[in-house]
């Protein structure tokens, strides 16, 4: 086997190590959820003491992997656009709105769901 040869296997062997290295679900950090998920959330949800109903809110949803799982976050917003919004990402919100903003994770593997107010009113 002569140097350009050796040369090659070493990186074809680097590049199979480094592929194999990459957790599968780096790609995965993102995605999108579909209605059909996020009508199955919004079926599950309730909402903390101290909210108005989820109608009242513009509904941001937006998949992404936490530990190697899909999870759907979401953020309730009181006077915004209603309805269901699916983004890339979180909304930019004031932090301590209280109830005027809802944090909301969902794990449709599991069907678990949960909500909080985003700080004190």
């Amino acid at each position: 086997m002569g140097i350009k040869e050796k040369r090659r296997s070493t990186w074809l062997v680097l590049a199979f190590l480094f592929c194999a290295q990459v957790s599968p679900d780096a790609a995965e950090t993102n995605w999108s959820p579909n209605s059909d998920q996020i009508a199955r959330l919004e079926k599950k949800l309730v909402l903390p003491p101290g909210t108005r109903p989820l109608r009242a809110y513009a509904r941001y949803y937006w998949g992404t992997t936490e530990k190697g799982v899909k999870v759907i976050r979401g953020g309730l917003v009181l006077e915004r656009q209603l309805g269901i919004h699916i983004v890339e990402q979180a909304p930019s919100v004031n932090p301590d709105q209280g109830c005027r903003a809802v944090s909301v994770w969902y794990e449709p593997a599991r069907d678990k769901v949960s909500a909080q107010c985003s700080g004190v009113s």
